[in-house]
């Protein structure tokens, strides 16, 4: 027998699976940034669930993956019995670091196993497990111009190219870190508000400098 067909009184007849997988994460997140190891644990279990109705199975797992991952299982062929009719089975999916957290994808665990008495073949049940790419952020900064020369009450604008370097959309907020300072001397900085940058793109702000005193210096 491959199966066991219920038919309740009155009712369609129902295919019931001798072999089923079952798998315990109910999502696989991977940490793909630079101090993430691009790994997740997968788990899971595959048994019998009418032991009574079979002597024995041997059973082949296979799996479908999403093709930037890489799963290896702990072990993919297992004997099962009415006396021990459950196995487990662990492995780790693995994909490459810095991918997109726009990525989707799943985890199948299925396979066929061939079911005694009869020595009939018969397809598993499978599971299935969401993969998510955990969003990282990161930004690299630097000034188009670094140096320039402001006369007493006069200005001068620099631009600031800043460059995402995460695997997510982001917004950046710029700020200074020493205003007080600035102003005793009689500078002040305007900053303009960058526009949201897309993954691996960039955006340019401008950082305007204004001197209100006459006093020499560097900064």
């Amino acid at each position: 027998i491959g199966a066991l067909v219920v038919i309740p009184a009155g009712a369609a007849p129902q295919t019931v699976s001798l072999v089923r997988v079952e798998i315990d994460q109910d999502i696989l997140s991977l940490d793909v940034s630079p101090s993430g190891n691009s790994t997740a644990l997968l788990s899971g279990r595959v048994y019998l669930p009418y032991p009574k109705l079979v002597d024995s199975a041997e059973v082949f797992l296979t799996q479908d993956i999403p093709d930037y991952s890489g799963l290896l299982l702990s072990r993919n062929e297992f004997v099962l019995t009415a006396e021990e009719p459950e196995a487990r089975f662990h492995g780790n999916l693995t994909v490459p670091p810095s991918l997109s957290s726009s990525l989707r994808g799943a985890v199948s665990i299925g396979g066929s196993a061939t079911v005694e008495p009869g020595g009939t073949s018969v397809k598993i049940e499978g599971d299935s497990t969401d993969v998510e790419i955990l969003p990282y952020y990161g930004a690299a900064l630097y000034f188009q111009r670094v140096f320039g020369k402001i006369g007493p009450d006069g200005s001068e604008t620099f631009i600031l190219q800043v460059n995402n370097t995460g695997d997510a959309d982001d917004t950046f907020t710029l700020s200074l870190l020493d205003p007080a300072d600035l102003r005793e001397g009689g500078i002040t900085v305007d900053l303009e508000p960058t526009q949201p940058v897309p993954e691996g793109g960039s955006a340019q702000g401008k950082v305007t400098v204004r001197a209100h005193a006459s006093e020499r210096g560097t900064y």
